[in-house]
């Protein structure tokens, strides 16, 4: 029997700070990249991921 894992991650602040954005396409800000760096280590590893195709996402 195997064991399946999911992380789940949320994306970081994206620019324009804080809003409901539904869709818009927003990058992340220079402090949503460091929000997720600070999420990931580096031994961290995965098999698949599956993501939203919006920028803050990818």
């Amino acid at each position: 029997m195997s064991t399946t894992f999911f992380d789940l991650i949320r994306h970081g602040e994206p620019a324009g700070g804080q809003m409901y954005r539904g869709h818009k396409d927003d990058p992340l800000s220079e402090l949503g990249w460091q929000q997720m760096r600070d999420a990931i280590q580096v031994e961290d590893q995965w098999d698949h991921i599956l993501t939203s195709p919006l920028l803050r996402c990818r």
